[in-house]
């Protein structure tokens, strides 16, 4: 772990030299993420990954299961048996494969200039800008050792939830998971009170350009009988596929904009009629 804080630091002082690349991701945190109060999406609770990709000045927060079940999906399609007569076989998707895993998804960018939030109900992703305020974070003397990097206790209200969060200023990220974000050091473990959202730090990683690639590449077929964007974006997202695959961090540019307000009146929507309001959706 020690040689790979001091590779990052490298990396952090060297894409100071590359200003038009600030978005391109350098790092990859990750955590598990549980919460015993939401009985809606998640009943029983149910503990999931989570990735934060993070660039020198900003951050994504997503759900590291949905991804893979994405990918998932996809190999299942390009390697399903065909059957007799040359005719290929049902293939069946499970609509509620992924309504356990956590359905936001989270950007810090250019330093908390701008904040976004992407949230999913049923197969329709929506995206809202959140105001920008800064979390008045209040220090403590307390310390201790998460996996075996030192860290300081800090609390603050955020949303109208008091978060309590561990961070270590030895990892020089201000970002952390979900909205959390503005300490000086990465956030390794955060939980609400009575703990009913907790969220652990599992482990850090370099990332590079090339640490994983799709499958079924619509980039690299000369005959573009693909079209021009591949299938796996469409299913996990062009955000996720951004930062999965391509290494940078952008705002998806396929989601339905909206406000705040309007989304919550959506997914009370939703939460009355599902089924009338996919129908709805798709009329629009």
């Amino acid at each position: 772990m020690k040689n790979f804080l001091s590779l990052l630091i490298i990396l952090i002082i060297t894409n100071d030299l590359f200003a038009q690349k600030t978005d391109t991701i350098i790092a990859r945190a990750h955590y598990i993420y549980t919460n015993h109060a939401d009985t809606i999406y998640r009943k029983p609770a149910r503990s999931q990954k989570m990735v934060l990709f993070m660039s020198k000045s900003s951050s994504f927060y997503t759900s590291i299961d949905r991804i893979k079940h994405h990918m998932a999906v996809e190999r299942a399609l390009l390697n399903r048996d065909v059957g007799g007569g040359g005719k290929p076989t049902v293939f069946k998707l499970d609509p509620n494969a992924t309504t356990w895993m956590n359905r936001y998804s989270y950007f810090y960018i250019d330093n908390g200039n701008k904040f976004y939030t992407k949230a999913v109900i049923s197969q329709f992703n929506y995206l809202y800008e959140d105001e920008k305020s800064v979390i008045n974070w209040k220090l403590t003397k307390d310390m201790s050792t998460i996996n075996g990097i030192k860290c300081e206790k800090a609390y603050a209200l955020v949303d109208g939830v008091l978060w309590t969060a561990w961070f270590a200023s030895s990892i020089p990220f201000p970002f952390g998971p979900e909205k959390l974000n503005g300490l000086p050091g990465l956030i390794l473990m955060a939980y609400t009170e009575n703990k009913q959202i907790s969220i652990e730090f599992s482990g850090l990683e370099n990332a590079k350009y090339g640490d994983f690639y799709r499958e079924n590449d619509a980039k690299k077929d000369n005959t573009n009988t693909l079209g021009n964007i591949s299938p796996i974006d469409y299913l996990m997202g062009f955000d996720a596929a951004n930062a999965h695959f391509d290494n940078v961090i952008k705002l998806p540019s396929n989601a339905i904009k909206t406000t705040k307000e309007k989304f919550k009146k959506l997914e009370e929507a939703y939460n009355q009629d599902p089924k009338g309001f996919v129908k709805a959706q798709y009329r629009q």
